[in-house]
């Protein structure tokens, strides 16, 4: 089962997401009517957004790998060496967008028991969030 990968980016021609065009994008594709903004600034800051990128480019590239499930950590950790986070992308911003896609019932998320070492958080696409990923 893939891993998050964070070395993962849109292709330069893209423009950058922005809360406008996560807006329109859900407005005209109709995928998500539940991760729209409702005025809260709050939600989907520039964080939240560059996470959002990185996990809809990983839903891209190994989104038909092992049935679409991805494996990651959900203990709380510093933020890994830009080494090999070239993204800047911090785990605090990625559960917070895992847990808005699950609420959206775009992914399936199932988060290890804390107790329990060795086993890791997965969640499972759904094909909305492939029309999302590739709007």
């Amino acid at each position: 089962m893939p891993f998050i990968d964070f070395f993962l980016k849109p292709s330069p021609e893209e423009p950058e997401l922005t809360k406008e065009i996560l807006e329109i994008t859900l407005k005209t594709t109709g995928v998500a009517p539940l991760l729209m903004l409702y005025g809260d600034k709050r939600k989907w800051n520039k964080k939240h957004l560059k996470a959002l990128t990185l996990i809809l480019c990983n839903v891209v590239k190994h989104g038909d790998r092992d049935r679409g499930v991805f494996l990651y950590e959900r203990k709380k950790q510093k933020n890994i060496p830009i080494s090999f986070n070239p993204n800047g992308v911090g785990f605090s911003s990625i559960h917070w967008v895992i847990d808005e896609l699950h609420k959206a019932d775009l992914i399936d998320d199932v988060i290890a028991p804390k107790q329990q070492r060795g086993i890791m958080s997965q969640f499972t696409i759904k094909p909305r969030i492939l029309k999302l990923a590739w709007d």
